[in-house]
C-alpha cells in the first residue's frame, strides 16, 4: 500500500516471466514475497547494522535469458504431456483499455476459420480479457500460434509458461558468478531441458540511520528450465547442487489492494488499505483501531499480513508451484473468504442510510395482532386404499363342504345300531371268566361269595331276556 507518510511510491521490482512471478521462502536469503532491485545497480561501501560491509566484488550481471526468449515464443514439446493450453488476448497496447473476451464469441470465430482439434468445452475464459482453448494435441497448438486468424482478429496467442516450463532455487552460488558463467557452467541431467532464464535473488536490508532500502545479492538462484521437467540435482564444476521447487510469492497492489498484479498493471479505481474507501490510503488518516479491511472485512490493515485473504493468497502461490496449475485452477480449490465469512466490505456499508434507532414501546396485545408460532410440518403421506368387495373370497366361505355321503344318512337305521352298554357287560365277563380260569388255588371266602351273588345277577338277568342260562361254574 502506500506510505503512510504520503512519500512516493517506491520502484517496483523487476518484472518476472510471463504468467509467473517470482520469490522464494528462504529465511536466510530472501523471504517471500520480497522485492528485488532492477538488473543493474552499483553498491557503495555501506556499513550496516551487523558490522558487515557489502562485497565489492559482486558481479553486476544479475539475470540471465536463453537467446531463444528474444522471440517469445513458447513452444510445445515432443516429450510434453497434456493439456495442450493457448491463451488468447487482445492486442492492445493499453492496459487499462476495457476490452473483454467472451469464450462463446471466440469458440464462434475458431468455427468459422475451420481451426480444427480443439476439445469440446476448451474453451474457456480465464481472464478479463483471457480466453484459454485447449487442443487434442501438441502440433496444433504449436501451429495455432501462427495462425492469419489471430492478426486478422487483432489478437495475440500464447502459450501459458507454467505449461512448456519448470522454475527451481539452488543455493550456495558465489555472489561473484556472473549468470552466463554459471549457465555456461552447469551440466544438466538426461531428460532436462536447456536452461531459459537464471535470476539471483536479492534481500533488502537498510543502512544505519537510512531509510532507504539497499538490494544485497545473496547466494540463492532462480532457474527456469525448458519442458515440463524440474530436475532433483544439476552439477557445476564436479559438484552437485540440489533444486529446490521455487515457491511463488503473493503480489498485492498498492493502488487497489487486490492481489495478483503491482500498481502500475492495475486497471481498477483506487481503493484506501485503511478505511476501504475509493480514495488512496496516502491521503487517510484512520487509525489501525478504527480500519476495516476490504478483503475480509476485519478490524486491521488491508496490507496486513495475518489478514485470512493474504494467508490464502499464499497457499494459492503454493499450490501453483508445486502442482503446476493455473492461478483460476488453484483459487478454485481454495474456498474463499467471503464465503466463509459473509460479510459487506466497509463501503457497501457507509454507502447505505442508517435507519433511526426505534423507541421501545410497550403497547398491549389487540386482538388484530397474532402471536401464533408457524410450524412448518412435512405433508402427510397418501394413505393406503383398502380392498373392496372380494366376491370370489366370499364364495368360497359360504360354499358347502364336500362329502362322500348323502345328506341325512346320520339319521336312517337308528335302531340297528348296538348299544354300547351290551358291549361293556360283554367284556366284563370274558375279562372276569378268564381270570378265574387261570387261578389255580381257591378262591377266599369273601371273593366267592360276591360271585355267587354276581351269579345270581346274571341268571335273573338271563330269565328277563329268555336266554339260555350260562353254564355253572365250579368253585
Amino acid at each position: 500500500m502506500g506510505d503512510e507518510t504520503g512519500s512516493p511510491r517506491e520502484k517496483p521490482p523487476d518484472p518476472p516471466d510471463e504468467d509467473m512471478c517470482f520469490g522464494v521462502s528462504d529465511n536466510n536469503d530472501c523471504g517471500r514475497g520480497k522485492k528485488r532491485h532492477a538488473e543493474t545497480r552499483s553498491f557503495d561501501p555501506v556499513i550496516y547494522k551487523k558490522n558487515s560491509v557489502i562485497d565489492l566484488t559482486a558481479s553486476i550481471n544479475t539475470i540471465y535469458k536463453h537467446p531463444c526468449l528474444e522471440q517469445n515464443l513458447r513452444m510445445y514439446g515432443p516429450n510434453d504431456q497434456g493439456p495442450f493450453i493457448v491463451h488468447i488476448s487482445r492486442a492492445t497496447s493499453d492496459p487499462r483499455i476495457g476490452l473483454s473476451l467472451r469464450p462463446i464469441k471466440i469458440g464462434l470465430c475458431l468455427s468459422k476459420n475451420k481451426i480444427e482439434n480443439i476439445k469440446r468445452g476448451g474453451v474457456k475464459s480465464v481472464g478479463r480479457n483471457r480466453i484459454s482453448i485447449e487442443f487434442c494435441s501438441a502440433d496444433e497448438a504449436n501451429k495455432f500460434l501462427n495462425n492469419p486468424m489471430l492478426a486478422k482478429e487483432k489478437l495475440i496467442a500464447t502459450i501459458p509458461s507454467y505449461n512448456v516450463s519448470r522454475m527451481g532455487v539452488i543455493r550456495g552460488i558465489p555472489v561473484d558468478w556472473s549468470m552466463e558463467e554459471l549457465a555456461e557452467a552447469v551440466e544438466l541431467p538426461p531428460g532436462c531441458g536447456k536452461i531459459l532464464k537464471a535470476r539471483r535473488l536479492q534481500r533488502k536490508t537498510f543502512a544505519e540511520g537510512s531509510t532507504s532500502p539497499i538490494w544485497v545479492p545473496t547466494q540463492s538462484i532462480v532457474l527456469t528450465f525448458e519442458g515440463q521437467l524440474l530436475p532433483k540435482y544439476i552439477y557445476a564444476f564436479y559438484t552437485s547442487l540440489a533444486v529446490e521447487t521455487y515457491q511463488l510469492p503473493s503480489i498485492q497492489c498498492k493502488h487497489c489492494c487486490r492481489f495478483g498484479h503491482i500498481a502500475d498493471q492495475c486497471r481498477s479505481k483506487p481503493r484506501c488499505f485503511r478505511c476501504a474507501q475509493e480514495h488512496t490510503g496516502a491521503s487517510c488518516s484512520v487509525p489501525e483501531s478504527e480500519a476495516t479491511c476490504l478483503l475480509c472485512s476485519k478490524n486491521h490493515f488491508a496490507n496486513n499480513k495475518n489478514c485470512p485473504e493474504h494467508q490464502r493468497q499464499i497457499s494459492i502461490k503454493v499450490m501453483m508451484s508445486e502442482q503446476n496449475i493455473s492461478y483460476i485452477e488453484a483459487s478454485a480449490k481454495i474456498p474463499s473468504i467471503r464465503l466463509n465469512n459473509p460479510q459487506k466490505p466497509y463501503s457497501e456499508v457507509a454507502s447505505t442510510q442508517l435507519s433511526p434507532t426505534p423507541t421501545t414501546s410497550f403497547n398491549l396485545p389487540t386482538m388484530s395482532q397474532a402471536y401464533r408460532k408457524t410450524i412448518f410440518k412435512p405433508p402427510r403421506p397418501i394413505p393406503r386404499i383398502p380392498m373392496g368387495y372380494d366376491q370370489q373370497a366370499h364364495q368360497r366361505i359360504v360354499a358347502d363342504c364336500p362329502s362322500s355321503t348323502p345328506n341325512g344318512c346320520a339319521l336312517s337305521n337308528t335302531h340297528n345300531q348296538i348299544s354300547p352298554n351290551e358291549n361293556l357287560v360283554e367284556c366284563l365277563i370274558s375279562l372276569l371268566n378268564n381270570l378265574i380260569l387261570k387261578m389255580s388255588d381257591s378262591l377266599p371266602n369273601n371273593v366267592a361269595e360276591k360271585i355267587f351273588n354276581l351269579a345270581s345277577l346274571i341268571d335273573n338277568i338271563n330269565d328277563s331276556n329268555k336266554r339260555p342260562p350260562s353254564p355253572s361254574m365250579e368253585l
